[in-house]
């Protein structure tokens, strides 16, 4: 992650991804925290009927994920593992 400005960090099951980021606009920024969920169809279902845009991601093998954004631009990813 070195050339993305950030790291990952891998302790047991637990995953950690930290990067670095000189934008102080949250509504461009991609800071983000994100969610592991079990099934991403129905949140992108419940995301889409409240209107909230749903931003599609880099694919990543092995993941299914998207972004969206809260009420104050603060980045959100849900991610789910495909098997």
């Amino acid at each position: 992650m070195k050339h993305r400005g950030g790291i990952w960090f891998v302790i047991g099951d637990l995953e950690i991804h930290m990067g670095t980021e000189n934008i102080q606009d949250r509504e461009i920024s991609r800071r983000h925290v994100a969610f592991q969920v079990d099934n991403l169809a129905i949140l992108r279902q419940r995301l889409t009927f409240y209107g909230i845009e749903i931003e599609e991601a880099i694919p990543i093998p092995g993941w299914d994920r998207c972004y969206c954004r809260d009420p104050f631009g603060n980045r959100i990813e849900f991610i789910q593992r495909i098997d």
